[in-house]
């Protein structure tokens, strides 16, 4: 989850590492814009290397349009000399988690935004709330790209922040994709494995954090909505509304303090993923499935008959995948468009079991067969007709495949991106030749 990164970890290492005086400095960076140049990956370390393996899926349809892909690994000692060498080639544009690499640190102690001043557009990628590190969604600079996988995040965004570039809401399509007759579908029905790929946490902990470290009247509130919204956990609901509803009732005006309302907005967010996730977890106990991922100390697995398996690394990942008879997954509090398990789950032709969302509601005939509301019956019963149901299930997962492709197609999303790229590097670069004497908006702050 990328919620989960330590977006800061950029900074952290680099204001270890400029304790003693650097060799060399960004500032010396000489950046030129050509589109189809150079793509340049800027990413910090993650669990798993998941983000490094979803930034290259997100890249491989523009792979072939450019010169090459060059990924920075800003945790290694080598960054920016790997940075220099890329910077020798025209740059078509530069992509990273939460904007990490937007801004370079110097070894004077300050900080260069090399990207906007050579007008290179730059892709900031997210999967969460902007709720979540908002202060990384703020567009300081015109190149700057905010790119969200959920349409409900882009409007987030879109109420929430200035808007001073370009943003989108670009749903991915099924990725790390395998062709079908590559697929062991009897080893899937042999093994009979179903899998839950998700990291943990606990509720009672954090509404413990509410109680012992809040004012006393704001940690009533989180509890009070968190009864609320636990009633009914089926509903996408946008914490915005249910925190203004509240305060409105008391009539108080607090809607103009943003950060107020970023904080408990991502209290309430978290929360509700704690709840889903753990709920999932603990009806799973019951069936000999695979839990895999970190913080579920609050789950006990003794004497269960699901196995717990605390490594998250990606290519494992896709490893249990291509054996599984299906994989369990739940929407970040969303439900107009598919996440990305189900999208990995869809790409390897394995049938995913997933919360009911408006997405799969409106899509797909047979989504009560693969869908379940947030109740242990609900989730139990789905559970049990994939394990004695194994043909269907392998049926299902083909379906969805197929179902997945054609609605998320990878020519829809080379056209956003290319339009987006392209309408940047226009704002961003100078005058067309030949543009009529009354276009002359390129220094505006409008």
């Amino acid at each position: 989850m990328l919620k989960n990164l330590l977006a800061d970890i950029f900074y952290r290492t680099f204001r270890k590492r400029h304790e003693s005086p650097a060799s060399s400095s960004p500032s010396h960076l000489q950046m030129k814009y050509q589109r189809g140049g150079v793509i340049v990956g800027i990413l910090p370390p993650s669990e798993g290397d998941a983000l490094k393996e979803h930034t290259l899926e997100i890249l491989k349809p523009l792979e072939k349009l450019a010169k090459g892909i060059v990924f920075i690994d800003i945790s290694k000692d080598d960054w920016l000399s790997n940075l220099q060498k890329a910077c020798e080639s025209p740059i078509w544009f530069a992509i990273s988690p939460f904007g990490v690499g937007e801004l370079l640190p110097t070894s004077e102690g300050s900080a260069i935004a090399p990207w906007a001043s050579a007008d290179i557009p730059f892709l900031r990628l997210f999967g969460d709330s902007p709720a979540y590190f908002p202060s990384k969604h703020v567009q300081d600079y015109k190149n700057s790209i905010n790119v969200y996988g959920h349409k409900e995040h882009h409007a987030y965004f879109k109420k929430w922040f200035p808007n001073a570039g370009i943003s989108a809401n670009m749903p991915l399509f099924p990725f790390d994709r395998i062709e079908k007759q590559r697929v062991d579908f009897h080893l899937k029905s042999k093994e009979n494995l179903i899998i839950f790929p998700k990291n943990g946490n606990c509720p009672e902990r954090l509404k413990d954090f509410w109680r012992r470290s809040l004012p006393p009247a704001t940690g009533s509130l989180l509890l009070d909505i968190s009864r609320d919204l636990e009633a009914r956990l089926d509903d996408a609901a946008d914490t915005f509304v249910e925190i203004e509803k509240y305060f409105t009732n008391l009539d108080i005006e607090v809607q103009r303090d943003q950060r107020l309302f970023f904080f408990l907005s991502a209290q309430l967010d978290d929360y509700l993923r704690r709840v889903k996730s753990t709920l999932i977890a603990k009806t799973l106990l019951d069936f000999p499935v695979t839990i895999r991922g970190v913080n579920w100390d609050h789950v006990s697995f003794s004497g269960k008959q699901a196995t717990y398996d605390p490594r998250s690394d990606y290519a494992g990942t896709r490893q249990l995948i291509d054996r599984a008879l299906a994989v369990v997954d739940m929407s970040p509090n969303t439900s107009t468009g598919a996440h990305d398990r189900t999208l990995r789950a869809s790409g390897r032709y394995t049938a995913f079991l997933t919360n009911q969302q408006s997405f799969f509601v409106d899509n797909f005939t047979d989504h009560s067969i693969f869908t379940f509301s947030f109740s242990k019956d609900s989730i139990a019963e789905r559970i049990d007709f994939a394990l004695k149901n194994q043909e269907i299930i392998i049926q299902i997962g083909i379906d969805q495949a197929e179902k997945m492709r054609e609605l998320l197609t990878i020519e829809r999303y080379t056209e956003q991106m290319l339009t987006t790229l392209d309408a940047c590097a226009l704002a961003m670069g100078n005058r067309p030749e030949g543009t009529q004497v009354f276009v002359d908006y390129a220094h505006l702050n409008i």
